[in-house]
């Protein structure tokens, strides 16, 4: 289950000059809460960014008998946009740096392109959950810079974008849910840039997120934190991590430039070298 980080910088002081307040703007989406916050009330990007996430939802859900995804799933190769070719071959990439941690097939499978054509090998199938809410959120980032939004918070389901700083502050304040009891906070991130935030957990629903390798659930793990360059990056790389692990994954994200990242699991919580100076435990 993706995890909605609780969001603290709402609480901020501070105004935009249209605003004296956040406008907070929902609706349900891609089987969760999308939540835009805004400084100005401008009903036009408001707009257009819901739009692009049902857009998404529409094209690359495994749910929607008519998405991209659908069609390659049913008949085993389609022909698609350009946009999915892209999105499917990033979500290899992922694959490849999380050594095959993240996978959007099922059994491991393999996906061969050619041009447009898409084609799956035996008994694969495919799901883009693990990366495009994450995708999303980072369309929607451009749509609100185009609208000339200076400081906004973009939320899937937990996925985050952070645009510009909130004015009279040099940061944002992330909390990291505490997994023993989720009404609590674990710790607390002191964001000083723009950034894709993303969290992996258990909280809910032990067991859920499978390690494709072996087929099994993972269990030692209880939540990851990513934080990286776009929300598309922290929402892969938050599945990957899970996946592989305290150790190991605290070892990838090292490796990985302008990645940090929180693992928490039964032994304790690890911070990546970058976060030191910027998370707080609760």
């Amino acid at each position: 289950m993706r995890l909605i980080i609780v969001f603290l910088s709402l609480c901020l002081s501070g105004c935009s000059p249209i605003s004296d307040k956040p406008f907070v703007y929902t609706e349900m989406a891609m089987s969760t809460i999308a939540e835009i916050t805004l400084f100005s009330d401008n009903k036009k990007a408001i707009k257009e960014s819901f739009e692009e996430i049902k857009r998404i939802e529409n094209k690359f859900s495994r749910f929607n008998k008519e998405s991209e995804i659908s069609k390659i799933n049913l008949n085993g190769s389609a022909v698609v946009s350009g946009e999915c070719i892209d999105l499917l071959k990033e979500s290899i990439r992922y694959k490849e740096i999380t050594n095959g941690a993240f996978d959007i097939t099922k059994n491991n499978g393999n996906i061969f392109f050619s041009g447009n054509d898409v084609k799956l090998g035996k008994d694969t199938q495919i799901d883009l959950g693990g990366i495009a809410k994450g995708y999303a959120v980072d369309k929607i980032a451009g749509i609100l810079r185009k609208n000339n939004i200076k400081r906004s918070m973009i939320n899937i389901g937990g996925n985050l974008y952070l645009i510009g700083l909130p004015q009279s502050k040099n940061h944002w304040v992330v909390g990291i849910k505490d997994p023993s009891s989720p009404s609590k906070l674990k710790g607390r991130i002191k964001l000083n840039k723009e950034a894709g935030v993303s969290t992996s957990g258990d909280y809910e629903r032990p067991g859920h997120i499978i390690n494709p390798k072996t087929g099994e659930s993972v269990k030692d793990v209880l939540s990851v934190t990513i934080i990286a360059k776009t929300a598309t990056e922290a929402d892969a790389l938050s599945t990957g991590v899970f996946v592989l692990g305290g150790g190991k994954g605290m070892e990838l994200i090292e490796k990985l430039p302008d990645v940090e990242g929180i693992i928490i699991d039964k032994d304790g919580v690890y911070v990546s070298s970058g976060l030191k100076d910027k998370y707080e435990p609760r």
